[in-house]
């Protein structure tokens, strides 16, 4: 069967279930609207060796209950937390007789991860194990798809909340696989035997942009520290940021004339040259955006975690 059924499709498999249907309820029984009231979409990653996964899972676990702020959840969802959200997001973890099973709760949606250690039968005299990451959509409206309104085909076509109908099927898989692969990618991060010192010594001296000598970094002090947790907010992972968006979270208080308000800009474009210069971060081509690159995540999700 297709992955993703049409309409007519589940109809022949009704009648196929029950062939009578259609002679007790005649043409009432034709058509049905049909609706996904939950879906589950996981991701399994294979590991040849359970002891490998046994191993990583501890710290994979302990990364996600404490380095996953409400922003990165959401991200890893594909949404932003504003201020104008109003709902919960709350991650636990249980320990259960198969394992310990992470759970992060956006609304009624949810993203877990756990592990499967004792499912996959032995291959080769190795006992392998999987990784499970899966996406639970409760509430579709809180997604959104490209259509038009249903049931008026001349309305524009724009971004509107995703249905629990099976029309939608194939956004909400693309949804949650996208959900699936942001949460493995985060979780990549934790398993870097990479040193803290051999990260962080090469941007503790002084680099060049353009020519041009910028000072060394200071992962935790101010005004860097800081610096590194603004542009590490989740809402700016997926489509960056830029230096409006970050002159509000660095200072405090808002500006009292338009002569500090430009200072402030100022300020901010000179640290994030330093950060270009030193590789944490690129700027989107054509814009005004700037995107924490691999070895800025990586720099820090080391600082964060050691900072105290």
């Amino acid at each position: 069967m297709n992955a993703y059924p049409s309409r007519q499709t589940l109809d022949r498999l009704v009648l196929r279930v029950n062939p009578a249907l259609a002679e007790v309820f005649g043409a009432a029984c034709s058509t049905y609207y049909w609706t996904i009231h939950q879906s589950e979409w996981a991701t399994d990653i294979l590991f040849r060796d359970a002891s490998v996964l046994s191993d990583c899972y501890p710290d994979l676990v302990r990364h996600a209950m404490t380095d996953f702020a409400s922003p990165d959840v959401m991200r890893c969802l594909g949404r932003k937390l504003t201020p104008a959200y109003q709902g919960e997001v709350i991650s636990d973890y249980k320990d259960r007789r198969e394992g310990v099973r992470v759970k992060h709760v956006v609304g009624i949606n949810t993203l877990k991860m756990y592990d499967k250690a004792h499912s996959v039968p032995p291959v080769r005299g190795k006992v392998p194990a999987v990784l499970r990451i899966e996406t639970t959509m409760n509430n579709p409206a809180d997604f959104k798809v490209r259509r038009k309104a249903q049931g008026d085909p001349n309305s524009p076509s724009k971004p509107r909340p995703l249905r629990k109908g099976i029309a939608d099927m194939r956004r909400r898989v693309r949804i949650c696989q996208a959900a699936n692969e942001r949460y493995a990618d985060a979780l990549a991060l934790a398993d870097d035997d990479t040193k803290v010192h051999d990260l962080l010594e090469p941007v503790t001296k002084p680099a060049d942009l353009a020519g041009r000598r910028v000072r060394a970094l200071r992962p935790w002090a101010d005004p860097d520290l800081p610096l590194l947790r603004a542009i590490s907010r989740g809402e700016f992972l997926l489509n960056g940021f830029r230096n409006r968006d970050l002159v509000p979270l660095l200072f405090a208080t808002p500006p009292r004339s338009s002569e500090e308000r430009r200072k402030r800009s100022a300020r901010v474009t000179y640290l994030l040259r330093i950060l270009r210069g030193h590789g944490l971060i690129e700027k989107v081509p054509g814009s005004h955006r700037y995107l924490v690159s691999e070895k800025g995540r990586r720099l820090i999700a080391a600082v964060l975690a050691t900072d105290e």
